[in-house]
């Protein structure tokens, strides 16, 4: 099965971990081992030797200990990548249980697509509704979405529009252009997500179990088979 975009951020913030900490492992015992076979042999030959020893010895200290530290601070943030990676593989598999239970039986469902023009779609559907794409996020902590765009706040919402612009071009690239409803939305598996005001372009689905609902208030629209065949196709040749 496809790895997913959180798989993937997984496992590449895992790698860079044990990279870092391999370097810690390789700095100790090569220094371990030089003082280890060496010590017998450092002799300190008059008192200005041993002042510029003791100078550049605390320099090197000094130098470490904030190489260190800049370690410290990238270790840190590898281990929160990790964290939130893996609530995000969590998150997609329980709303994935939760789609496939809701979804109608002549729906088609498609996880983790990539766009050519870059992006990964988490889910979409093709039905009698249209293209309904949905963006999947498990946030740990109480999150408040503003009414309006704010400046340095991560939303959502941005990203699924993106998608959503994205998808439409791809699909007129591939020579269908006809006006198909198409639906936006982001799923949020944690229920303490809170919005407030209307709806702007792209509905927030605060909770797994307010998944059927948002599908089933979506109007049925007229869908030619050959139309539902064709998108179809077009969205199994993504990756």
């Amino acid at each position: 099965m496809k790895r997913t975009f959180s798989e993937r951020k997984f496992g590449q913030s895992d790698r860079r971990l044990k990279a870092l900490l391999s370097v810690y492992l390789i700095t100790f015992f090569c220094s371990t081992s030089y003082v280890y076979f060496h010590w017998k042999t450092i002799k300190i030959p008059d008192v200005l030797g041993f002042t510029v020893g003791i100078t550049f010895l605390a320099m090197f200290i000094i130098l470490l200990r904030e190489l260190f530290s800049h370690a410290d601070q990238y270790e840190e943030k590898l281990y929160k990548e990790m964290d939130n990676s893996k609530k995000g593989i969590e998150g997609e598999a329980l709303a994935r249980e939760a789609i496939a239970k809701v979804v109608s039986l002549d729906d088609k469902v498609f996880f983790n697509k990539e766009l050519p023009s870059g992006g990964d779609i988490d889910c979409i559907i093709i039905g009698q509704k249209g293209f309904i794409l949905i963006e999947i996020k498990n946030f740990s902590k109480r999150l408040y979405l503003p009414l309006i765009r704010v400046k340095g706040f991560y939303d959502p919402r941005d990203e699924a529009r993106r998608h959503g612009r994205k998808l439409r071009e791809y699909l007129e690239q591939n020579g269908y252009s006809k006006t198909v409803p198409m639906h936006l939305a982001v799923l949020y598996v944690n229920p303490d997500v809170v919005f407030r005001g209307k709806q702007n372009g792209v509905y927030n689905i605060c909770g797994l179990e307010k998944l059927k609902e948002y599908l089933e208030n979506l109007p049925v629209e007229a869908v030619p088979v050959e139309d539902f065949q064709q998108m179809n196709r077009l969205i199994e040749a993504m990756k």
